[in-house]
């Protein structure tokens, strides 16, 4: 007699917690598939390369991003001892600035002979205008740093897209039009 109550207990616990489940409707949509967001792409969006690149100048290349990204900016050139420095940042800056150090880059590196080539990766940008400086120190006879080479420098510029949910195909090779200008004290 137990064992019958037992059983009449334990269905009527079963039975009444089925009653208090929601029923399973067949008519329920399975929810949407979260999508996956299209991978990152890169392309190389300016490549050229320039001689006779003077000592104690800073070259000023104005940057119109159309699509936002990253940049990355491979400067290379030729001596091993030529003290190089390049800058990126998101205003055009004077002569003075530049020297005095006082321009607001977003990335820059000191002037060194290494690394060769030198590289410098942006954080993510919105669209706008932005400036690449590069700059040939000349010999300080003080401290013994720079060099007296004129240099022949090569510049390539990426673009690398999709990592802000800016757009999902690579800007084409030499997408930008720059227009180098020299800054002269």
């Amino acid at each position: 007699m137990m064992r019958f109550v037992r059983g009449f207990v334990l269905l009527f616990i079963v039975g009444g917690g089925l009653l208090v489940l929601p029923a399973c409707n067949s008519d329920d949509v399975a929810p949407t598939p979260i999508a996956t967001p299209a991978p990152p792409v890169r392309g190389v969006v300016f490549s050229d390369a320039f001689t006779e690149f003077p000592l104690d100048l800073y070259f000023a290349i104005p940057i119109p991003l159309s699509q936002a990204g990253i940049l990355d900016f491979t400067v290379d050139w030729t001596f091993t001892n030529t003290y190089m420095s390049v800058a990126f940042g998101r205003q055009s800056c004077t002569f003075p600035e530049l020297s005095g150090n006082t321009c607001p880059f977003l990335v820059s590196t000191p002037a060194a002979t290494t690394p060769k080539p030198r590289i410098l990766i942006t954080p993510a940008l919105p669209t706008g205008t932005y400036y690449l400086y590069i700059y040939n120190k000349p010999y300080n006879r003080f401290d013994k740093t720079g060099s007296e080479n004129t240099e022949a420098v090569s510049l390539h510029i990426g673009l690398t897209i999709g990592v802000t949910g800016s757009g999902s195909a690579a800007a084409s090779a030499n997408s930008l039009k720059l227009q180098p200008l020299f800054v002269k004290p």
